[in-house]
């Protein structure tokens, strides 16, 4: 549904766009939500595994970071990852008031198959799009956040 607002031609586009990439970005939450649920996972335990997978050891603040979490959110995600022995956490050798995390063996099996399973539904979800529209919808994206960022007051 397009917004109802009437006011000049770029403005309306400008709300249209924003209604509509706020219902694709829902969606797309949606499907990450039904993924990581029959994965026994919650959408932020999934982040930190699937960082962890791909990047290797991280150092816990560089991982909460990543994935825009607040430092008590991080520090509970790893708690309860930790007690599933999903990861390890060790102070950061080059400094001793931080940690670094670990994925361990179960942790890459749990991740390994969710993180396929995220993968195939995502492929669903973009298949009606070509190539060049994915490339091209990620380059707009990667634009228009970072000019956003950029524009907020106080940066």
């Amino acid at each position: 549904m397009p917004t109802h607002f009437s006011g000049k031609s770029r403005d309306t586009g400008i709300l249209d766009a924003y209604i509509k990439l706020m219902r694709a970005s829902g969606e797309l939450h949606s499907l990450l939500y039904s993924v990581t649920r029959r994965h026994d996972l919650t959408p932020s335990q999934f982040g930190v595994l699937e960082c962890l997978y791909h990047l290797g050891p991280q150092n816990q603040k560089a991982v909460g970071e990543k994935l825009f979490f607040t430092e008590g959110n991080v520090t509970q995600v790893v708690r309860n990852l930790e007690k599933r022995k999903w990861i390890l956490r060790r102070k950061d050798p080059d400094d001793a008031r931080s940690m670094v995390l670990y994925i361990t063996t179960s942790g890459k099996k749990k991740i390994q198959v969710a993180f396929s399973d995220f993968l195939e539904e995502l492929q669903s979800a973009f298949s009606s799009l070509s190539n060049e529209d994915v490339l091209g919808l990620g380059r707009l994206c990667r634009t228009l956040g970072l000019h956003a960022r950029m524009t907020r007051p106080g940066i």
